[in-house]
Formats: C-alpha cells, sequence, structure tokens
C-alpha cells in the first residue's frame, strides 16, 4: 500500500515512486530540532527512465530539516527546502540510495 510518492528530477526526465514505508523523528536539542523524513520506495516504479529501468531499483533515503521551533500539529502543508545534501561538517542533510549512497541536492519537502 503506497502512503504518498517520491519524485526524481533528473538531468534526461523525471522519475517516480510509491512510498511503501516512511517514518518521521524529531531530535530534541538545546537550541533546535531536527526533523527526520525517512523513507523506502516500493518497486515497481510509477515513472521510470531507459537509463535505470533495468535497474529494478527501490530507492530509500533520509531528509533531515533543522528547526528553531517545532509543533507537531502545525507540520501538515509545510514546504521545507534542502539546498544540499551534507554540510561542511559531513554530515548527511539529505540522501537517497540509489545504487549508491549520494547527497541529494535541492530537495523540497512538502507535507500533506
Amino acid at each position: 500500500m503506497s502512503i504518498g510518492t517520491i519524485t526524481f528530477q533528473r538531468f534526461n526526465g523525471v522519475e517516480q515512486f510509491a512510498i511503501r514505508q516512511a517514518d518521521l523523528f524529531a531530535h530534541e536539542g538545546e537550541d533546535s530540532t531536527r526533523l527526520s523524513f525517512d523513507f523506502e520506495a516500493d518497486t515497481p516504479p510509477l515513472k521510470t527512465l531507459p537509463d535505470t529501468e533495468d535497474l529494478g531499483a527501490s530507492p530509500n533515503g533520509e531528509f533531515n530539516i533543522e528547526l528553531e521551533s517545532f509543533d507537531a500539529t502545525c507540520l501538515a502543508g509545510n514546504v521545507f527546502i534542502i539546498p544540499y545534501g551534507d554540510d561542511d561538517d559531513g554530515n548527511w542533510l539529505a540522501r537517497i540510495y540509489y545504487v549508491e549512497h549520494d547527497a541529494a541536492n535541492n530537495c523540497k519537502i512538502r507535507v500533506h
């Protein structure tokens, strides 16, 4: 059963997968809260491209967002932008495992 979709806008077109499993974690620190969106995609892809069609990939990954304040009741309707997949300290902000682990840049997370 799909609980949403993940869309990859690649250099040669769009790929789309149904999300099989997703988890949201809120890690509270002294000055901020880090939201971690973890996902696993389902197979087969909803939409694929010629260069990845034969891979039979089932991507998974995580997206991490730092917030100064957090109210779980106000999460729906938010859009978060992650411009770079890792920070200067080597921490993953956004990573996707497709064929290999790679930082994901220019990510947009839309919460419904």
